[in-house]
């Protein structure tokens, strides 16, 4: 997931992108044990590109440690 932070000059109007942030969100029981989580629902070119994105990262990554 990512997430766009802006500011806003009230007086102006004017807005601008201060940061940008891409998140993983984990769950975990209190036992410990990682539940299914239903996979995300990729529908507009935009979303398959950042998923794309998202996992080249992801490989690159983890490449070491393996």
């Amino acid at each position: 997931m990512w997430w766009n932070v802006q500011s806003a000059e009230t007086l102006a109007g004017e807005r601008r992108l201060t940061s940008r942030a891409f998140l993983t969100f984990v769950t975990v029981r209190r036992n410990g044990v990682r539940p299914w989580v239903p996979p995300l629902a990729i529908e507009t070119d935009e979303e398959r590109r950042a998923c794309d994105e998202a996992c080249a990262r992801s490989a690159k990554r983890l490449a070491p440690r393996a």
